[in-house]
């Protein structure tokens, strides 16, 4: 981890938080680590991927945070968001509706929520590596869609990012 740092700090990037390919980082046996690693480069947040709820993808959802607070377990938490989600939004072809109504609930609870998503425009290189491809185009269509600019206009959600809290 120092390799990545060593790098970047140089190129003038700040490294807000800290989070893992299909949250690796959660395991026990490597959540220790990677919060030491945190602490020793002063990062100030660490993905904790427990997302609460039933439905889609509980195994998944349930196993993560499983495995979580298996690894947690005598380590000091560092910063995180309050709340966490976007695993049982993944691959869902109802991304748009489902992400307007988890808006609507994120309203009344106090906090900061993070959700995770992963929009883009996908390549054969990412093909190669990644299986998770076709849903990243409709993700970013439904995060830029009218819709949820429209619904954002509320104010009563304000978008953030790690390095503003």
């Amino acid at each position: 981890m120092a390799a990545v740092w060593s790098t970047l700090a140089p190129a003038g990037f700040t490294v807000t938080h800290i989070d893992g390919h299909r949250h690796v980082h959660a395991l026990p046996g490597v959540w220790a680590p990677v919060v030491a690693a945190a602490r020793a480069h002063g990062v100030p947040f660490v993905r904790v991927p427990v997302e609460r709820g039933t439905g889609r993808a509980w195994v998944k959802r349930w196993t993560i945070g499983a495995a979580w607070r298996v690894a947690a377990r005598g380590v000091a938490v560092p910063r995180h968001a309050d709340h966490f989600h976007g695993i049982g939004l993944q691959g869902d072809p109802r991304f748009l509706n489902r992400l307007l109504a988890l808006i609507d609930q994120l309203a009344p609870p106090p906090g900061v929520t993070e959700l995770m998503v992963h929009p883009g425009c996908p390549d054969g290189m990412l093909a190669a590596w990644d299986g998770y491809v076709a849903p990243r185009a409709a993700e970013l269509a439904a995060l830029t869609s009218s819709a949820a600019r429209e619904r954002l206009r509320r104010g009563d959600v304000c978008l953030t990012h790690f390095g503003a809290v």
